[in-house]
């Protein structure tokens, strides 16, 4: 019933996180785009800032490099802007896209001005090449301005604008092609308005690109969500499963295998020659318990008794350890503890126990559940100090206490290994008895 419960809780408590995960990706918003909670989308945000960030920088180096590559190209077609040409890129565009650039290597600037920084190169790169073929005379100049549709798709996708930002400078960048191409020779208002068309539509297909980018950036970014939570979520599982593997789930106190962790790491952080104390202690008559008040009276007697000996340990040992060991059976480790408070503590737990007063009338000790213990202790680094032989020991002065009428503590002569004898590392099985 307990392995049941617990399996049912484990249920409970994941699968709406497991659930949550799934809606990461199933739930949209407008258009197919990916919904975020506020707090995603915030995460996402400053991801994506960054991402934007080297982009543009990328971006801002080509578009850098071509824009100044055309100028060998403009002395063959518009031999008669050329110097003008070259006047503008040099002196105008160059330092605007230098200067663009520099700042975009800067972290930590605001995410408008890691858009607007490419959108100002970009304005110019349009400006100035629009301006130079208003004034040429050269019938290919009126096909040089077609150059702005490039830009339009280098400034919207190259450097990492964002969609609002990319629609608007779409739409400024084809209204400069429309209007030098008015004033040139060749222009005409027809002319004016198929630039101005053909700018808004390019511009508009290189947008809906810059949209999609962004939806499938938004998209890998809810994935890495979805597995980061289910890792976290499968690590949280496995360290829950380890913690109730080393818990008795009747009393709630470390079982042997969590008992022989913690008290090892205790052992591990002590210096040597520590005084090291064990008790073995023991619920008298148990088994006449049970047969007369039921398995489950026996269950609640156990978890009381638990309890008490919890209680009352933590009193005086903060730093002690207790765990349920057998059927009735329970182990408690003391360090820095010397003999004679070691005894003197085993003795405050069995009258707690006895204090308690559950009724047991069929035992041979008296009317009240009882409890018998065995002391012994020892030194660390001398093999004494060992926590299987001490509780070797401890149980062995058990057997004593019972020996001599139950409702007692006895302390071990002769504590740790026999003189010769291996210590035995913690950990070892030892046959506790029910």
């Amino acid at each position: 019933m307990i392995r049941r419960n617990i399996t049912i809780c484990l249920w409970c408590d994941t699968m709406p996180r497991f659930l949550e995960g799934q809606s990461l990706i199933v739930e949209k918003g407008p258009l197919g785009a990916g919904r975020l909670s506020p707090v995603q989308a915030a995460a996402f945000a400053r991801q994506d800032v960054e991402e934007r960030r080297h982009q543009a920088v990328r971006g801002m180096v080509l578009g850098l490099c071509c824009y100044l590559g055309l100028l060998a190209i403009d002395w063959w077609l518009v031999p008669d802007v050329a110097r003008l040409n070259a006047m503008l890129r040099l002196y105008v565009g160059m330092p605007v896209g230098a200067a663009a650039t520099r700042l975009l290597t800067r972290p930590g600037l605001s995410p408008a001005a890691y858009q607007l920084l490419p959108i100002a190169f970009g304005l110019t790169c349009a400006v100035t090449i629009a301006f130079a073929m208003s004034r040429s005379a050269e019938p290919a100049a009126l096909t040089y301005v077609c150059a702005g549709l490039v830009v339009i798709s280098f400034t919207i996708n190259l450097v990492g604008l964002t969609p609002g930002y990319a629609a608007g400078v779409n739409v400024a960048i084809a209204v400069v092609m429309a209007a030098f191409t008015a004033q040139s020779r060749y222009g005409s208002a027809s002319v004016s308005a198929t630039y101005l068309v053909f700018g808004l539509m390019v511009g508009g297909v290189a947008t809906y690109a810059n949209w999609s980018l962004l939806n499938q950036r938004r998209r890998a970014f809810l994935l890495r969500e979805r597995d980061r939570e289910r890792l976290a979520e499968i690590a949280r599982q496995r360290d829950l499963l380890e913690r109730l593997a080393m818990i008795d789930p009747l009393t709630g106190l470390p079982n042997r295998r969590g008992f022989d962790a913690v008290v090892a790491a205790d052992l591990s952080r002590t210096g040597p020659d520590t005084a090291v104390a064990a008790m073995m202690v023991d619920v008298d008559c148990f088994k006449a318990f049970n047969d007369a008040y039921g398995h489950p009276s026996g269950d609640e007697a156990l978890r009381s008794v638990a309890q008490v000996l919890a209680a009352a340990l933590a009193e005086d040992c903060t730093d002690a350890r207790l765990a349920r060991v057998g059927g009735e059976e329970f182990a408690a480790v003391l360090v820095g503890r010397d003999p004679g408070r070691a005894v003197a503590v085993a003795e405050r737990l069995r009258r707690a126990v006895e204090d308690v007063a559950l009724t047991h009338a069929h035992g041979s000790v008296g009317p009240v559940v009882t409890v018998s213990i065995g002391v012994a202790h020892g030194r660390t680094g001398m093999g004494q100090g060992d926590c299987a032989a001490l509780l070797a020991a401890a149980d062995g002065a058990l057997y004593e206490a019972k020996r001599r009428g139950r409702n007692r503590v006895a302390a071990a002569e002769r504590h740790g290994p026999a003189p010769g004898a291996a210590a035995p590392r913690v950990g070892m099985g030892m046959a506790y008895k029910g």
